[in-house]
C-alpha cells in the first residue's frame, strides 16, 4: 500500500523537476542572447544589429530563439509537450545586454495540468534573469 501512495508524489516530482529544468535553461538561453547583445564582434560580422529574443508557445511546443539583425542564431530551442507558455516574451536588446522597446519583461511556463508554474522575469535596466516559483 506504501508503494502505491509513492508512486503519485514521484511523478509530482519528475514533472516539477522538468519544468525547473525548462525555466533554467530558458533563463540561460535570455542571458546568451544579453551576452550576444554585448558582443561587437561576433561570429556574424562586424555589424551593428540589434539583437531580438523571442519565446512563445508554438503548438505543442514553447519555442525560443535568438535574432541577430535578421539572421536567426543560437541559442534556439524547444521544450518537451508537458510545459506550457503563457504569453509571449519578445525582448529586444541593446549593445549594452539591456532589454528595451518591450512590452512585457516576464512569462509564465506551466505544467500541462496548471499544477506548478515558474515566471522567468527580466528586469529591463539590469538585465537581471531570475525565476520566480510557483508565480
Amino acid at each position: 500500500m506504501g508503494m502505491a501512495m509513492a508512486v503519485p508524489s514521484l511523478s509530482d516530482w519528475q514533472e516539477e523537476r522538468q519544468l525547473d529544468l525548462a525555466a533554467e535553461e530558458l533563463a540561460s538561453a535570455i542571458r546568451e542572447a544579453e551576452t550576444e547583445a554585448r558582443s561587437e564582434t561576433s561570429r556574424y560580422g562586424n555589424v551593428v544589429a540589434r539583437t531580438y529574443f523571442f519565446c512563445a508557445q508554438d503548438g505543442d511546443h514553447v519555442s525560443y530563439f535568438t535574432r541577430k539583425g535578421t539572421t536567426t542564431i543560437r541559442p534556439k530551442g524547444s521544450f518537451p509537450e508537458n510545459i506550457r507558455g503563457t504569453g509571449n516574451l519578445n525582448l529586444t536588446l541593446r549593445k549594452d545586454g539591456y532589454a528595451v522597446e518591450s512590452s512585457k519583461y516576464s512569462m509564465y511556463l506551466r505544467t500541462k495540468d496548471g499544477k506548478y508554474a515558474r515566471q522567468i522575469v527580466v528586469a529591463a535596466y539590469t538585465g537581471r534573469v531570475r525565476i520566480v516559483r510557483d508565480a
